[in-house]
């Protein structure tokens, strides 16, 4: 899972109130902040997990569990890695998973390995660190990206006062996370989960994002829903049953973070002359606001070069016409076009 947003909208800070409970259960292995495809191997090979069930057979049942926790996504993998988008892809699936090295004759084997990713990152260094052909492979089509554009100042004194009130909180909350963690086997699914998920199914799991880079995704939605609905079950109780207001609780959750998918590739893809544009605007509009008079050509025209190449000082202007930022009028005393911010801008201001 990637959190996607700007900065200062809270994924650092979710993120860690999710690690504090996480290191205060034994058996959770939270993996190092940077990591490549051996050195994650060996974290994984080294978080080992045991289910002791006395009276059964087998009565251990071991397995190798690792949380991968990056607040920043770019901190934990520098650049694309085919190699190690290939192992998280390979592992994802619960196939066994193994690695020979040739130094030292390493022989790693896996039978049974499980990661937990969650990562967060911006939408621009989204859309750099995985290239175009990254959303048509394997790791894009397993990953759900949650996106927000809100900012907001949070409050820092919400809690002042409270303590013992967040500490009760963090106690119950710690308690049920013991409680799912010490569940194991296999869960079940009513006849009405079955049934209304096969309707789903049925309507084609509409609605479907429709963003071109969405489309190998899509064809995961009905397993990713399923992943979902064990979690769901998990939170609501330990029986380990999908209930029909399980699945619909899970397709809640993929639907909402799907309906805003596609602002990450808007969100993303704001180039480097959108952004001079800005901070052209935001330089008339100051004019404005203070003098109250339009701005000679020559000023403008020196501002926008000494942040672009001269060649596309006079596109830049054109564009900002065009598109209503800009209003121009000919000042019939010195011969120069002159400008003010567009009315859009004047009344949104």
């Amino acid at each position: 899972m990637f959190l996607v947003g700007f900065a200062g909208t809270g994924k650092s800070i979710t993120m860690s109130a999710g690690e504090i409970f996480l290191r205060d259960i034994e058996g959770v292995y939270v993996a190092p902040t940077s990591m490549t495809m051996a050195s994650m191997t060996d974290c994984l090979a080294e978080s080992v997990c045991k289910f002791v069930r006395p009276g059964h057979d087998p009565s251990v049942i071991e397995f190798n569990s690792l949380t991968i926790l990056a607040d920043e996504l770019s901190a934990l993998i520098h650049k694309w890695d085919l190699e190690l988008m290939a192992g998280l892809t390979k592992i994802y699936d619960g196939a066994s998973y193994a690695q020979f090295r040739r130094g030292g004759d390493l022989r790693i084997k896996i039978e049974h390995p499980q990661i937990n990713f969650i990562a967060g990152t911006t939408p621009s260094n989204l859309l750099q660190f995985m290239p175009d052909g990254a959303w048509e492979q394997g790791f894009a089509s397993r990953t759900i990206m949650v996106y927000s554009g809100e900012r907001r100042t949070a409050d820092m004194f919400a809690d002042y006062g409270e303590i013992s009130g967040q500490q009760i909180l963090h106690n119950n909350l710690l308690q049920d996370l013991h409680s799912v963690y010490s569940m194991h086997g296999q869960f079940k699914i009513t006849q009405e989960a079955v049934q209304a998920f096969r309707q789903w199914i049925d309507d084609k799991l509409k609605p479907v994002p429709q963003h071109p880079k969405l489309e190998h995704y899509c064809s995961r939605r009905a397993s990713h829903t399923l992943k979902l609905c064990q979690i769901a079950s998990a939170a609501r109780s330990s029986d380990m049953m999908i209930t029909k207001e399980d699945f619909e609780t899970a397709r809640n959750w993929l639907l909402g973070a799907e309906m805003t998918m596609p602002e990450i590739f808007k969100a993303g893809s704001i180039g480097a002359d959108s952004k001079i544009m800005d901070e052209v605007l935001h330089f008339v509009w100051g004019h404005w606001t203070e003098h109250e008079t339009w701005m000679d050509e020559h000023q403008l025209v020196y501002f926008i070069r000494a942040r672009v190449i001269s060649q596309v000082v006079l596109s830049t202007i054109d564009i900002m016409e065009r598109d209503g930022s800009l209003i121009s009028r000919m000042n019939v005393k010195t011969g120069r076009k002159e400008y003010r911010p567009g009315m859009r801008r004047v009344f949104s201001g």
